[in-house]
């Protein structure tokens, strides 16, 4: 079986997509060793495509003809389609018949879904917008929302499977073998975690560090992790060597291990959610991108988080504030905790891989 993983990263894109895929990847390759498994890529500004190499995929290339993704929530002209779908085609041919192909692009829709229809078997998409119509055989949404049923009634064809919900959350591995050992959470706050995702290119870190600053609360830890392709990581780590209890982290591969350490999170409102909820970190939430706005008001109103408004509207004091509020309410953030552990069991990536090998 062969399947082919079409999805980009870059500075201005972040890198969510693409360890979203690569979890997802890793886990359909451990459950089939007989699975073949490739990635295709645009050569983007900033992008993290070297982890796929890491985990041991093949990456296949497309040419930057210009950057047409800058904008993650654009939806692409159809000469920008075109050029993609030219360069997808050539690609999928020298690789030989494909059994899925599975797309997370923002940029991508049912244009270039019914170019690649001859060239896959089965076709799967990985979106959270719902803001445009796909053909494809199955279809995964991660994220809560308060109408997640009926988001793609007229988006996706009637035989489209559906897989929709944080109950499908694609989290590592090591997320739910954390969860088993965590320690309960009793609202105290004593180690505060700070993650805006791998590019955090509105610099909501150093926002937050200036939090941290008028804060001025010797008695708590805050950890602070950065991505490689952070454009302020050396203001940052600079930032964290002068504040007294604050240690700074880039490109780590146990971050699941400091979440499961940490009594409240602050971060950006994108995948990350599910892994906090998985772990049962409360969270304070600024959104970063378009995309995450819905989200996060929709969590924020479940009683998973505390959403603060999207990145231009939210300041140092505002995030002071807000961790002061949490601090001294611990009922709220023992339940915010029990609540996000409710919603996602960390068993999500197994069963997406299952829903996958069943309908192939």
């Amino acid at each position: 079986m062969k399947i082919v993983f079409r999805v980009d990263s870059s500075l201005h894109i972040g890198s969510g997509h693409l360890y979203r895929t690569l979890t997802l990847a890793k886990q359909l390759a451990a459950q089939n060793s007989e699975v073949l498994i490739y990635f295709i890529c645009r050569d983007l500004y900033g992008n993290s495509a070297f982890l796929i190499q890491q985990n041991g995929f093949p990456l296949l290339t497309i040419p930057v003809q210009e950057e047409v993704c800058s904008q993650i929530e654009r939806v692409w002209t159809d000469e920008e389609i075109l050029y993609d779908v030219e360069q997808t085609r050539e690609l999928l041919l020298s690789i030989g018949e494909i059994d899925l192909l599975i797309v997370d692009h923002y940029g991508l829709d049912k244009r270039w879904e019914n170019e690649m229809k001859t060239l896959s078997r089965k076709i799967m998409v990985i979106d959270d917008l719902a803001n445009r119509e796909h053909v494809c055989d199955i279809l995964l949404d991660q994220n809560y929302y308060t109408d997640q049923q009926e988001r793609y009634n007229k988006l996706v064809p009637p035989t489209c499977l559906k897989m929709q919900g944080p109950a499908y959350s694609l989290l590592r591995s090591e997320f739910a073998s954390i969860r088993r050992n965590l320690k309960k959470q009793y609202g105290t706050v004593k180690r505060i975690f700070v993650f805006f995702g791998g590019s955090d290119e509105t610099n909501e870190t150093a926002k937050a560090l200036h939090a941290i600053r008028l804060m001025d609360e010797l008695n708590i830890q805050f950890d602070v992790v950065v991505g490689f392709h952070n454009p302020y990581k050396a203001e940052i780590e600079e930032m964290c060597r002068q504040l007294q209890n604050t240690r700074f982290y880039c490109q780590i591969d146990y971050i699941a291990e400091l979440m499961a350490c940490a009594d409240l999170g602050l971060g950006a409102g994108g995948a990350t959610t599910w892994e906090r909820s998985a772990l049962g970190l409360p969270s304070v939430v600024i959104s970063t991108a378009e995309n995450q706005e819905r989200l996060s008001i929709d969590c924020d109103a479940l009683g998973i988080s505390k959403y603060l408004g999207r990145s231009h509207e939210v300041d140092a004091e505002q995030i002071l504030h807000t961790i002061q509020e949490l601090i001294n309410n611990p009922e709220r953030i023992q339940s915010m905790s029990e609540k996000g552990m409710e919603l996602v069991d960390g068993s999500g990536t197994s069963r997406v891989v299952t829903g996958i090998f069943a309908s192939m």
